[in-house]
């Protein structure tokens, strides 16, 4: 993630959208964007080498790069309470889910519904349930997106 990020200022990934890593909340949580001795934009650098001496074709680490970059901008989405604490949704201003959506090619509306929402099945029948903010989780997050 680090080095991805450290590439935030290069044309050639802007298709990532990508921030610096401190901007991201998923990344910046310990304190800790930058390891002393480490830099960030030459280890990436080894990176791409690797998945060249691998076979890893442009294409496919691109996808690996916007898996990347959709799962930092998925920790920055806001999600609000609603309905005295029954419920949740995805905070109508946000951008960080337009740009998650962009970068997975999935439906802004059904992942807004999914980050906030369960589906039971049981044996006769299926019901969509809201999930209150305290129950949206990392788990609930990878867990409910339907791709």
């Amino acid at each position: 993630f680090y080095q991805l990020c450290s590439q935030y200022q290069k044309k050639e990934y802007e298709y990532l959208f990508l921030l610096p890593a401190s901007q991201f909340i998923y990344i910046s949580q310990g304190d800790a964007e930058k390891i002393d001795n480490v830099n960030d934009s030459s280890v990436f650098k080894e990176t791409l080498e690797a998945f060249k001496l691998m076979g890893i074709s442009v294409e496919d680490q691109k996808s690996i790069f916007s898996l990347l970059s959709a799962i930092m901008h998925l920790g920055n989405v806001r999600i609000v309470n609603e309905r005295k604490n029954e419920s949740s949704s995805v905070a109508n201003n946000d951008d960080s889910i337009i740009t998650v959506c962009d970068l997975l090619k999935v439906d802004e509306e059904h992942m807004r519904h999914w980050l906030c929402n369960k589906r039971i099945k049981t044996s006769s029948e299926v019901v969509n349930t809201p999930l209150p903010l305290t129950t949206v989780s990392l788990f609930n997050y990878f867990g409910q997106i339907r791709i």
